[in-house]
């Protein structure tokens, strides 16, 4: 989904989308929920620091 974010500017050029979803496989509503969430934390992020 990284990669889509990164082509599409981050969803930004509506007209890809659909192109590289379907390319790698993934759905729309997928890839919407992954920008929608991508810069919250690991809900796990603080025991790996700790265990790191």
């Amino acid at each position: 989904m990284k990669v889509i974010d990164i082509k599409t500017e981050g969803g930004m050029v509506k007209g890809k989308i659909a192109f590289y979803c379907d390319a790698l496989g993934v759905t729309r509503q997928g890839f919407y929920w992954y920008l929608k969430h991508k810069d919250m934390p690991w809900k796990y992020e603080g025991i790996a620091k700790k265990n790191a």
